[in-house]
């Protein structure tokens, strides 16, 4: 039996199979854990009042936080790609006009491993 560490307690891998089985379902059976979340489900849905407090919720902190999450991820994804646009210029640029594509992309490569390694 192998033993693995895990904030300072120790589980058995049988126990860590067990959590599994339980948690994704074994014998192709719904988990006991998905089956006691469903059931909350149901009474919260069925529940008025805790329906108009989730929809208030979600609409003063989900949504916002929500925007702004998509608005920085799409920042991130312009910056990324204008990145990666301004290496593959500097790549093709010190290739040479009769490198190959496998030249060309090796150069990409190393330039972009070091940009990440430097934690740009």
């Amino acid at each position: 039996m192998r033993i693995a560490v895990t904030q300072c307690s120790l589980w058995s891998t049988d126990h860590h199979m067990m959590i599994q089985w339980l948690v994704n379902g074994g014998d192709n059976t719904m988990p006991i854990v998905r089956t006691i979340l469903m059931e909350a489900a149901r009474r919260i849905a069925s529940n008025p009042e805790l329906r108009a407090r989730a929809v208030d919720v979600a609409q003063q902190e989900v949504m916002p936080r929500a925007r702004t999450a998509a608005r920085k991820a799409g920042e991130e994804t312009r910056r990324q790609r204008q990145l990666l646009q301004e290496d593959l210029e500097a790549a093709r640029h010190h290739a040479g006009e009769q490198a190959s594509n496998a030249e060309i992309a090796g150069r990409l490569l190393r330039r972009v491993a070091n940009r990440v390694k430097d934690g740009e």
